[in-house]
């Protein structure tokens, strides 16, 4: 990625780089100038919605970094070709830890609406879908992406 989005990859997904990261070192992404410009255009707008509660912004902002830009995509998702057009997506699926789920739907739960009782929760979740939960509320964030995506929550095997 050229040196601007360098600057924007490190505002927007700083969490992505490698501890041990310098100025000037390579960063290998999967995302281009153009999502990460939309990306910072979308986050913008959503801390506008949740202006007074960092962490939730953070961790939704940590989940669309991995979605989009993570060199590791390849671990965690299934991309689904066109048939109509090879070099076009369908749909992706990504598979999520439901740790990190309830980690997200708990940070953003209580957080309202700037002067208003409805919570970001209740409101992301889809209307008819019944109380709101992590599940439902992942599944929600996912549909207001311009792409096909759909999350696999993974639950963790309990262990003896």
């Amino acid at each position: 990625i050229n040196k601007n989005s360098v600057l924007l990859y490190k505002r927007i997904c700083s969490s992505l780089l490698p501890n041990n990261y310098y100025d000037g070192f390579p960063i290998h992404t999967c995302c281009s100038e153009g999502q990460l410009e939309t990306f910072q255009r979308v986050m913008g707008i959503l801390n506008t919605v949740v202006p007074n509660c960092g962490i939730c912004r953070e961790n939704i902002q940590l989940l669309t970094c991995h979605a989009i830009c993570s060199e590791y995509q390849d671990q965690f998702s299934e991309v689904h070709i066109s048939e109509m057009n090879p070099k076009m997506v369908d749909s992706i699926i990504f598979f999520i830890p439901f740790e990190f789920v309830e980690i997200i739907y708990n940070s953003c739960k209580d957080v309202k609406f700037p002067n208003s009782m409805v919570s970001i929760t209740t409101f992301m979740c889809t209307v008819g879908q019944g109380e709101c939960n992590a599940e439902k509320f992942i599944h929600s964030l996912l549909t207001y992406s311009t792409f096909n995506i759909t999350a696999k929550i993974i639950k963790s095997p309990v262990l003896n």
